[in-house]
């Protein structure tokens, strides 16, 4: 007896996005998938149909620069994000069988877009505002100082005129004195 080598079935185990959607549950196109900053909150749902046991896949995620390692297998099928920070993200998804047979990986590239107040040409409005506030104390304060400086060369010049005027009235005082003196010495000589 000739035993024939009978060809296994040769099965083909794919990992599928099946929807992307958001907290309001809006879809997404999953080919460029781009999130506002107040729609954060993101839910991928995925199948990897396998026809033995269509309820026994499990599945497991890596999100790059988010987590370290992948994450612990589970059966649930959608993985929610409810606040990831602004940035690009590559999130890897796979699939285990009942059989154990590893399913393809699946790439998942999405952008979560920074709000206003963190995008380049608000912080750069911000700058220049600072900037302007800045340049304006230091240009009133320079004004107030030249003002003063103004006030005191015045109020300087003025007592420097009073002073003189007072020298003036001492000086003609003490001359009268000296001339009363003068005269009263004349007249007692006389």
């Amino acid at each position: 007896i000739i035993a024939a080598k009978i060809p296994l079935y040769n099965y083909d185990f794919s990992l599928f996005i099946s929807a992307v959607t958001d907290q309001k549950n809006e879809y997404y196109n999953d080919q460029n998938l781009s999130f506002s900053y107040e729609n954060r909150s993101i839910i991928f749902n995925v199948s990897a149909p396998f026809y033995l046991a269509p309820q026994s896949s499990l599945y497991q995620y890596y999100i790059e620069g988010v987590g370290a390692d992948w994450s612990t297998w589970s059966a649930k099928s959608d993985f929610s994000f409810p606040l990831l920070s602004p940035g690009k993200y590559n999130m890897h998804i796979r699939a285990r069988n009942v059989l154990g047979k590893l399913s393809n990986e699946l790439i998942i590239n999405f952008t979560i877009r920074p709000p206003f107040w963190l995008s380049w040409w608000f912080l750069s409005l911000c700058g220049l505002f600072l900037i302007g506030v800045a340049f304006l104390i230091f240009r009133l304060r320079f004004l107030k100082l030249r003002k003063d400086k103004t006030i005191l060369e015045q109020k300087v010049w003025e007592r420097t005129a009073l002073i003189q005027r007072q020298k003036n009235e001492i000086e003609t005082q003490k001359q009268e004195i000296m001339d009363s003196i003068l005269t009263a010495q004349r007249i007692q000589k006389a």
